[in-house]
Parts: structure tokens; sequence; C-alpha cells
């Protein structure tokens, strides 16, 4: 559900090539969390395309997917009440080390 992915549902090639790596080059699980994250916020920013460059139509796919997630998130604020995982979903979010200690 998402104006920056392929058909299948898939990451396109520029995000991946956005992804951030540590100082030993390597994209760790973290900084792939991170990445699909900031995706998900700022799409254009996980990107790294300016605001600038973008075609009006361009902008208007991002703008109706953008109103259709708020419906979504709507709908998931509803249901909040419900979560049993709370940690899992804090704003900004917050991973414990544990989570992605192999």
């Amino acid at each position: 559900h998402h104006a920056l992915v392929d058909e299948a549902g898939a990451m396109l090639m520029p995000f991946y090539r956005a992804v951030p790596r540590d100082a030993r080059g390597v994209c760790t699980l973290r900084l792939f969390l991170q990445a699909i994250r900031t995706f998900l916020v700022d799409p254009l920013a996980a990107l790294k395309v300016c605001k600038d460059r973008v075609s009006d139509k361009f902008e208007s796919a991002i703008e109706a997917h953008r109103k259709l997630n708020e419906e979504r998130l709507d709908i998931i604020r509803k249901y909040s009440a419900q979560l049993r995982h709370r940690d899992l979903f804090e704003t900004p979010a917050r991973w414990k080390e544990e989570w992605l200690d192999p």
C-alpha cells in the first residue's frame, strides 16, 4: 500500500541503494529497520530525492497514497487498546537491544 513499491509490493532499487551502512560498509538489521521506518515516514528523504525535483504526477501519487494510509491509520488507532506488545508501536520507535541480538 505505497506509491513507491512495485506491483509485487517490493521496494524499488533506489531504496536499497540509499540504505545506510555502518563504518564497516555493512547494512545491519538495525540500519535496515531504520531505513524502512524513514521510508514510511518520508519516502523522498529515504530515497534521497530532492523534493524540488519531483514531478506533479509523482507528487499526486504520493499524496493519494498518503490519504489512504491516513484512513488505515485511523482504523489502527481505533484498535490500539487491544495491543499486546505496545513497545513495538511506540513513536518515535525505540527498539530494545535484546530484540535484535542474535
